[in-house]
């Protein structure tokens, strides 16, 4: 029977989560034997190598890892790896073996390719605390949440400055589809002020979708890691920080995906804001129906119900409807 490496971090061994992804793991790979390093006979060839040369790992890659066909690895829940668990994910890749990731929920995906490694000092800061004791191993989601049209009215600053260019009263309703504001001015290079929106209008003028949005992202933070994920461009940034800091949104960073504005046309940002799931999240929360079609097995998409998007389905387990931020904190918790 062929053998299926099991590389996780150590403060990892010995608890629930090793327990059930192991289960997991046996479950799915029913045709491996699970070689699991969290055992005696491997803790005493890591010592002894250690003590040989300095450096345990070795015994691993030299040792125990030539015996197995394949491996599957978890990283840390941002999507970083520790050194020594992707040093033997690179061991098996290098070797031609087939390499898999695993999440703390247990969702598994083959890689083609490795990224985001951790130095060793880095490792060992997220692995113990100051005194050497280990560190829990932190299974909080990771979510990306939008902001225009899902935090912040930006239609609401737009819109009026429209019907007073083409004389008719226009409003969300009417803008169906991304191109909307294209459709019912008539004007091509409507869609531009969306793009430089946070660029053309002070902070002070911008309402949030939600009154209490400060309170709901508050509670989302409590079950969850926030990042801010726009797809505005790095000048936008300024205004945009200003806006998050004026409602009190709680977020850990602000991050900007998007070209210059010269680069962009209407659809293409939007596929700009699809390509969001490149990056390593397990939810988004956003208004961009799009994002449904490039999620990875074990992303979802919380979409934020707005006229534009109304004709998008229900997707079970991958594309769920929401109508205010208030419903976010009981969804992550139930998360498969």
């Amino acid at each position: 029977m062929k053998k299926l490496y099991f590389g996780h971090p150590v403060n990892t061994y010995g608890t629930e989560l090793e327990s059930r992804l192991l289960n997991v793991i046996k479950d799915t790979f029913c045709d491996w034997a699970v070689e699991n390093p969290n055992q005696q006979k491997h803790r005493e060839g890591y010592a002894k190598r250690k003590a040989a040369t300095g450096n345990g790992m070795g015994y691993f890659t030299e040792q125990v890892l030539p015996s197995c066909g394949g491996g599957i690895f978890l990283p840390f829940s941002d999507g970083r790896w520790g050194a020594g668990v992707y040093g033997e994910a690179e061991t098996l890749r290098d070797a031609g073996k087939p390499i898999w990731a695993i999440d703390s929920r247990g969702h598994i995906a083959q890689l083609m390719t490795l990224t985001n490694p951790l130095s060793v000092a880095e490792t060992r800061q997220r692995v113990y605390d100051p005194t050497g004791a280990l560190k829990p191993y932190p299974t909080r989601p990771r979510v990306a949440l939008d902001v225009d049209g899902t935090l912040a009215d930006i239609h609401a600053t737009v819109l009026p400055k429209w019907s007073k260019i083409t004389g008719k009263i226009i409003t969300k309703e009417m803008c169906i589809g991304w191109n909307g504001l294209n459709k019912v001015t008539g004007n091509p290079e409507a869609y531009k002020d969306y793009i430089t929106f946070w660029l053309d209008y002070p902070a002070q003028q911008v309402k949030p979708i939600e009154p209490n949005v400060n309170e709901l992202t508050h509670a989302i933070g409590t079950v969850a890691d926030v990042d801010i994920v726009t797809s505005h461009s790095e000048p936008s940034r300024k205004n945009l920080a200003e806006w998050l800091s004026q409602n009190a949104i709680a977020y850990n960073k602000l991050l900007l995906v998007g070209a210059s504005a010269d680069a962009v046309k209407g659809e293409t940002m939007r596929q700009q804001g699809a390509d969001k799931t490149s990056l390593p999240y397990d939810v988004f929360i956003d208004d961009n129906e799009e994002i449904a079609k490039k999620l990875l097995p074990t992303q979802v998409l919380f979409l934020f119900t707005r006229p534009w998007n109304i004709h998008a389905q229900e997707q079970p387990g991958r594309l769920v409807r929401i109508t205010s931020l208030a419903q976010v904190p009981s969804l992550l918790l139930n998360l498969p």
